[in-house]
């Protein structure tokens, strides 16, 4: 991938792209098949301390629009989205295999992330820093915190603000949510859906989310 300019839109072509990309200012960047192309971290990452595949800093907004990001074997990801105090918004990304985490907010961040499946990762589904306000919506979580090392499958720290809207978490108990304050969890348990394991997974979203009802 390239360097580019302040509020540029870039169109990336379907394949794997074996890099570490970092979104700087208002950058658009976008698969053109949805989920055609692929983020791995290059093949020289090291096991021992495997990096972030995404970086998003500065203050500015951007999107990262259409892209799987993979953690394998191959390819170790400790987490896949890193939202470091920026607007960036994640619409419609796939990210598993993350060890650490899939996407995480760091302090200060007001990131959307919209529409997009987080599967599959033995970390955290979401690490939330203290000071943190995401906006959650539109999305499937399921099979995450596979790992025992993993403390939780939603890492929130007290103190962040998430606001979280018409998601489906599967396998997943409101209780994974405790250090939400009190009103932003009742309206957490009222705007999603908490479904058993075994329920539809990404491809059964919008049937899951019609059909279900809010649990």
């Amino acid at each position: 991938m390239i360097n580019a300019q302040p509020g540029s839109e870039i169109i990336v072509e379907p394949g794997d792209y074996r890099e570490r990309v970092t979104l700087n200012g208002n950058v658009r960047l976008v698969s053109r098949v949805p989920r055609g192309a692929t983020i791995r971290l290059p093949a020289t990452a090291a096991d021992a301390h495997p990096e972030p595949a995404v970086v998003a800093a500065g203050s500015a907004g951007g999107e990262l629009v259409g892209f799987r990001i993979v953690g394998d074997a191959g390819s170790p990801l400790g987490i896949g989205v890193f939202v470091a105090g920026s607007g960036l918004s994640l619409v419609d990304i796939d990210v598993s295999g993350a060890s650490t985490a899939a996407i995480a907010f760091g302090r200060d961040s007001r990131a959307t992330l919209v529409g997009s499946d987080v599967h599959d990762n033995p970390g955290a589904a979401l690490d939330i820093r203290a000071g943190a306000a995401p906006r959650i919506t539109h999305n499937v979580f399921k099979g995450n915190g596979l790992s025992q090392r993993t403390p939780a499958t939603f890492a929130i720290d007290s103190g962040a603000t998430p606001l979280f809207e018409r998601n489906i978490f599967v396998g997943v108990r409101p209780a994974a949510f405790a250090l939400i304050e009190e009103a932003a969890r009742l309206r957490l348990h009222s705007e999603n859906w908490f479904l058993p394991v075994g329920s539809p997974g990404p491809e059964g979203r919008a049937a899951a989310g019609a059909t279900q009802g809010r649990r």
